[in-house]
C-alpha cells in the first residue's frame, strides 16, 4: 500500500444532520481477503458514494451493513449513538439493500413492490400506487416477474427497496447495465427521497461522473481498508491519495 494510504479526509459537515451510521473496527474475513474499517462514517440524510477497484471490499461491506453475514470483530452504531446489530430484525427494518444481481420473489411487479409493506404489518395501496407511477412500472405492474427483461427487473427491485422508505438504502451499483434514460431516472427518484424523506443512503460506483451527481460526500476503499473519505468537494483536492487520484483519472482498473 502507498506510504500516503494512511491519510483520510474527514470533511466538518459529518453529523451536522443529526449523527452518522458508523462502524467502528468492522473486520470480516473471507478466505485471504480481510475487509478492516478503523472507523468509518456515513453521513445521515444524504448519499455516500462506495468508490474502489473490483474486489476492494464494496460489496462485501453492504452486505455486513444489510445483515447478509455478520462481521467478524466489530460494533456498528445507528445516528442515534445506538449500538446497530445489522442482522437483527429490526435493525433488518430499518436498512434495505439492492444487490448487484438483485432477485425478486414469484409473482407479479405489485407482489413484489408489496411484500416489504405487508412484513412491517403496513398499508400498502397507496403507497404502491404512487411508487408504480413513480418508476414508469404500471404498464407491467401485473406481469410476472420472470417475464422481465433484465432492466425492469433491476427497475422492479429498486421501487422495492424505495417503497418501505427506510432509514439506510445500500445500492450497490444500482444503475449498471441501464440506458441513460433509466439511470437518469434512478438517480433522480433516489435524490428526491433524500431530500423530502431524509433517506441516508450509501451507493458503489465507478462512474466518477455519476459521484459528482449524485453524492454529498465518498469513501474510497483500497485492499480491504478505508483510504480516503470526505466531501464530494474534496475529490479531486491535491492531498488526497496517490491511489485515489489513479483510481479517478482511469490509471488503475475499476
Amino acid at each position: 500500500m502507498s506510504t500516503n494510504s494512511a491519510k483520510v479526509t474527514k470533511d466538518e459537515s459529518f453529523g451536522q444532520d443529526g449523527g452518522s451510521w458508523r462502524g467502528r473496527d468492522i473486520r470480516r474475513r473471507r478466505g485471504d481477503f480481510v475487509l478492516h474499517l478503523a472507523d468509518w462514517r456515513v453521513a445521515r440524510h444524504g448519499v455516500t458514494a462506495l468508490l474502489g477497484p473490483t474486489g476492494s471490499g464494496k460489496s462485501t461491506l453492504l452486505e455486513l451493513l444489510a445483515g447478509v453475514g455478520r462481521a467478524d470483530e466489530g460494533v456498528w452504531s445507528d445516528p442515534a449513538g445506538a449500538e446497530f446489530d445489522p442482522t437483527s430484525l429490526s435493525s433488518r427494518r430499518r436498512v434495505t439493500w439492492v444487490a448487484q444481481r438483485p432477485t425478486l420473489v414469484a409473482g407479479t411487479v405489485i407482489d413484489n413492490l408489496s411484500l416489504g409493506l405487508k412484513l412491517r404489518g403496513q398499508e400498502c395501496t397507496e403507497r404502491v400506487d404512487r411508487v408504480l407511477e413513480q418508476w414508469g412500472l404500471r404498464e407491467i405492474a401485473r406481469r410476472r416477474v420472470d417475464r422481465l427483461s433484465g432492466g425492469q427487473t433491476q427497475l422492479v427491485a429498486l421501487a422495492r427497496a424505495m417503497v418501505v422508505e427506510p432509514d439506510l438504502l445500500l445500492l450497490d451499483e444500482p444503475t449498471n447495465g441501464l440506458d441513460p434514460q433509466r439511470v437518469a431516472l434512478v438517480e433522480q427518484l433516489v435524490g428526491e427521497a433524500v431530500a423530502t424523506r431524509g433517506m441516508t443512503v450509501v451507493w458503489t460506483t465507478h462512474l466518477v461522473f455519476q459521484v459528482r451527481r449524485i453524492a454529498r460526500h465518498w469513501s474510497f476503499l483500497w485492499e480491504g481498508e478505508l483510504l480516503a473519505d470526505g466531501a464530494v468537494e474534496e475529490l479531486d483536492s491535491p492531498t488526497q491519495p496517490e491511489l485515489l487520484r489513479r483510481f479517478l483519472t482511469g490509471e488503475l482498473p475499476s
